[in-house]
């Protein structure tokens, strides 16, 4: 077991004026500390301490003080996160990959992955491990959508989060098996070619999205016990501001949305730096809830926060160096994960075919339902210069309420079924989950409510298309809790028929109303 925070390297971008001090590092063994001047006019000093600060250092001297330790940790069945965090044009791309203009083969100017992948490699092979398993995806979170960049036409709605066990995983990714490192290596150039990139007043090729590059590690050793561990690269978008990147329309709304999930980031940072948090609000984004078992915890976590080292920059700066030292207040309590991949995944399990054609039939109803509303009002207005406003609040969520019921009735059952049977066939946070949703729905029906500038301002077909995607999407949560409320243990007929009635007339009462809407 291994108690301990999370880890901060900060890493400085190199000055084009060399007499610029508003930035100045002291990196010893004693305390590492960043001097950051408090502004353009204010000779005053905040002083940062961090686990380590690098100025001017090569790329192969950032992994060993970076990565090397974690990637080690994890061949030995612990889960680890290196995760690149900081303003727009920093380095953090730099950092994770290399320079743009280089192959990822490089052996001087590669970053941590790459170097990462090697590392893996070239350990097994010393350790002369008898058998192993090294499996990958890569990921990237565009517009707060999904998106698998080993096979790009996968659509983004059949990529969704799965949690079980407090492990989270993808579904309907990608995840091609490596025995070489020059494999691994050809699937993550592959994944940096189909990656989102754009140019604009601070950086020409700014990462439009968010990145997770996992290694998934199973080895037995010689006395044939099995390790697992999970390794995610994070390579993060940066933070913008548009008076700077001067950004205009794709590129101002791909910002929009990077500033608006790092926010969320940093709120389930400061909730996790607090003890005994009530509440951390994983499920704001698709970032933060991807990354709900990869910050702390189980799981050693180390950021690199790069910064610039102008005077041009500070502002931008100060939040970086602010947000690190929150991460240094996560605390970290990894074990090893032992018996191989399914303690990382957690235990698989499968639906009952007439549970899963009803979770299908309905949420497929549902989403039409809602879609033939939205374009009945759309319709109805004649493009109107109103807000979406009160008509879509309450009865647009009505569905949602119903599904919403139905996760209650399945819950009230499995406990049921616990109490007669001896087994406790709910998760522990079934309860507290149960009441994030319900405030997930109340705040899309705020959202729907206060939407920005009146209609007039939106293309029609783009206003239907956020609504109906956030509808989809919250159908989509739902029916993935009711599937996570299913029990992976063996069930006796009694008990398997008790569900499937409750099943048969939640169904009925769908398709009754999906009839009569037809």
């Amino acid at each position: 077991m291994v108690r301990s925070t999370c880890k901060v390297v900060v890493r400085l971008k190199p000055k084009d004026d060399p007499l610029d001090t508003a930035v100045q590092c002291i990196d010893n063994t004693a305390e590492p500390t960043l001097l950051v001047r408090k502004g353009a006019d204010d000779d005053g000093l905040y002083q940062f301490s961090f686990t380590r600060v690098l100025n001017a250092t090569s790329q192969g001297y950032t992994h060993e003080v970076c990565a090397r330790e974690i990637v080690t940790s994890v061949l030995d069945g612990y889960n680890g996160t290196i995760m690149a965090y900081g303003q727009t044009g920093s380095g953090k791309t730099y950092t994770m990959t290399g320079p743009e203009n280089v192959e990822l083969d490089d052996s001087e100017m590669q970053g941590v992955m790459p170097r990462a992948i090697n590392q893996v490699f070239r350990e097994l092979k010393r350790r002369r491990v008898p058998d192993f398993k090294v499996s990958v995806t890569y990921v990237e979170i565009y517009n707060e959508s999904f998106r698998d960049l080993l096979v790009p036409e996968t659509k983004s709605s059949d990529i969704g989060v799965s949690e079980r066990k407090n492990v989270v995983t993808l579904k309907n990714v990608s995840t091609p098996k490596c025995s070489t490192a020059a494999e691994a290596m050809e699937i993550l150039k592959q994944g940096q070619h189909n990656r989102h990139v754009a140019g604009h007043g601070l950086n020409v090729r700014s990462s439009r999205s968010h990145t997770v590059f996992t290694l998934w590690i199973e080895t037995i050793d010689a006395d044939g016990a099995s390790y697992a561990g999970k390794l995610n690269l994070v390579d993060l978008a940066g933070s913008e501001r548009y008076t700077k990147t001067g950004a205009e329309g794709s590129v101002a709304k791909e910002a929009m949305h990077i500033n608006k999930s790092l926010t969320f980031l940093e709120q389930v940072i400061i909730a996790l730096s607090k003890k005994n948090a009530k509440h951390v609000p994983y499920r704001s984004s698709k970032l933060t809830h991807f990354l709900k078992d990869s910050v702390g915890g189980n799981c050693q976590t180390l950021l690199v926060a790069c910064v610039w080292s102008e005077e041009s920059q500070l502002s931008e700066t100060l939040s970086t160096c602010r947000f690190a030292q929150r991460m240094m207040q996560v605390t970290v309590d990894a074990q090893k994960n032992k018996g191989g991949m399914s303690s990382v995944h957690g235990n698989l399990f499968k639906l009952d075919p007439v549970m899963q054609q009803y979770l299908e039939q309905m949420t497929a109803a549902a989403v039409a339902r809602e879609k033939a509303k939205l374009y009945a009002e759309f319709g109805r207005r004649g493009g109107e210069e109103e807000g979406l406003a009160d008509d879509l609040a309450p009865q647009e969520f009505l569905e949602l309420e119903e599904l919403r019921k139905k996760v209650k009735d399945l819950e009230s059952l499995q406990n049921q079924v616990a109490r007669n049977h001896g087994k406790e066939l709910v998760d522990e946070q079934a309860l507290e989950e149960m009441e994030l949703l319900r405030q997930r729905v109340m705040q899309l029906e705020g959202e729907a409510s206060s939407r920005d500038g009146p209609a007039s301002q939106r293309e029609p077909d783009a206003a239907l298309a956020d609504l109906n995607a956030e509808l989809m999407q919250e159908m989509e949560e739902v029916r993935q809790r009711v599937m996570e409320l299913q029990t992976g243990a063996e069930m006796d007929e009694a008990q398997m028929a008790e569900l499937q009635a409750a099943a048969g007339a939640c169904g009925g009462g769908a398709g009754a109303t999906g009839s009569s809407r037809s």
